[in-house]
């Protein structure tokens, strides 16, 4: 027992002893750091602009270049031209390469429509619709204006297809000089006349289906026509219910 005591305190010395040694010794110096790489300067501002100028005057310089390369690649090639009336639409160009040719739209041909003119009232409706018509037939397209019986002459003097519209204008004109103008019946006179037109007002609409789906009726000919786009004045009332129909642009004017 005693020997094992002996054993046990010598151990405890001996740890004792390496703890205070190992506080009394000097830190051990730390190994060196490896110098840091130094970063490269910025470059001034100045230098900068220098070289962004340079760059631009080298694009400039390369442009004139690659035109005049451009030309001697294809010297005889020349613009396109304008459609005259009347001549036929071509279903494409095929430019350089076949792709789409690479020209102002002002130069590139209007597909040749059918268009109907709608017009209701007087002389004085009808008048400016024949110079319009007129214009639109001056640029290829075929032209029909659609109007009263009373103007079929005014329509063959513009050199325009024609279509009889149901209604007569004179007593159209009468019922609007009576009423000043107003929808709305406001007298005992005006409400007496309201049968006579809607009777009258339901055979212009009714009219106006065939005006741009039908052959004119008094044409020898009797050549189809289908509206590919509606122009109208407002007191024909069908025009955008016919466009509807035939699913084709509408104008009201």
């Amino acid at each position: 027992m005693r020997e094992a005591a002996a054993a046990a305190t010598g151990k405890r010395t001996e740890s004792a002893a390496s703890r205070r040694r190992s506080s009394s010794e000097p830190p051990r110096p730390s190994s060196p750091s490896p110098p840091k790489a130094e970063t490269p300067a910025t470059p001034v501002l100045g230098e900068v602009a220098e070289a962004a100028e340079e760059e631009q005057e080298e694009e400039q310089q390369q442009q004139p270049e690659e035109e005049e390369q451009e030309q001697e690649q294809d010297p005889t090639a020349e613009p396109l031209e304008p459609m005259e009336a009347g001549e036929e639409t071509p279903t494409s160009y095929g430019g350089r390469g076949g792709g789409a040719p690479s020209v102002p739209a002002s130069l590139l041909p209007v597909p040749r429509m059918s268009v109907v003119i709608l017009v209701v009232g007087t002389r004085g409706d009808v008048a400016p619709f024949c110079a319009l018509g007129r214009q639109l037939a001056a640029a290829g397209h075929r032209v029909r204006l659609a109007t009263h019986v009373d103007y079929r002459g005014d329509v063959a003097a513009a050199g325009l297809e024609y279509y009889p519209l149901a209604g007569d204008p004179k007593t159209l004109s009468m019922w609007m000089v009576k009423a000043g103008g107003r929808l709305i019946p406001s007298t005992s006179e005006e409400i007496a006349v309201v049968p006579a037109k809607m009777k009258m007002l339901r055979e212009i609409i009714w009219s106006t289906w065939p005006a741009c789906s039908a052959p004119d009726p008094e044409d020898a000919s009797k050549r189809d026509f289908v509206a590919d786009a509606i122009i109208s004045n407002p007191p024909v009332y069908g025009h955008f219910h016919v466009a509807e129909a035939l699913r084709c642009a509408c104008r009201c004017t």
